[in-house]
């Protein structure tokens, strides 16, 4: 809503106010150039994995580049990795399979815990596709 036109300016009668669901997407980075383009190439990822998990790979690729926030997936059961450094988030696909992520900003944002701040993180990066039986 507007307050009436005046000498050339539309007053918003509200501020703006942007909400958690008008966040940005992620953007998503890959830690290799053979990472990118099996996760770009259905050909190649076809190649390299079985069907289902190629399958499975690009729609869950789809679900974090609409996501605001790789933690609230609501697939995948992203879960944040206690390791040193902190930062690592893991998000499973199908057959044992799994992704590795890491925040990818060159200041990562830290909460005073140490921990990552995940809902700062705008650009997540693809560390590697693995197994579950994989260090």
């Amino acid at each position: 809503m507007c307050l009436p036109y005046r000498r050339g300016i539309i007053t918003p009668l509200f501020p703006y106010i942007m909400d958690e669901s008008e966040r940005m997407a992620l953007k998503l980075a890959f830690e290799t150039e053979v990472l990118r383009d099996l996760c770009t190439s259905e050909v190649i990822a076809l190649q390299e994995l079985p069907p289902a998990v190629a399958q499975s790979l690009f729609r869950r690729l789809a679900d974090i580049r609409a996501a605001s926030n790789i933690l609230y997936l609501p697939v995948g059961r992203p879960a944040e990795l206690d390791a040193a450094p902190p930062g690592l988030v893991v998000v499973k696909l199908l057959q044992n399979h799994h992704l590795l992520f890491s925040a990818a900003h060159q200041q990562v944002p830290i909460l005073s815990s140490g921990n990552v701040n995940w809902d700062s993180v705008t650009s997540v990066k693809l560390l590697k596709i693995g197994q579950d039986n994989d260090e």
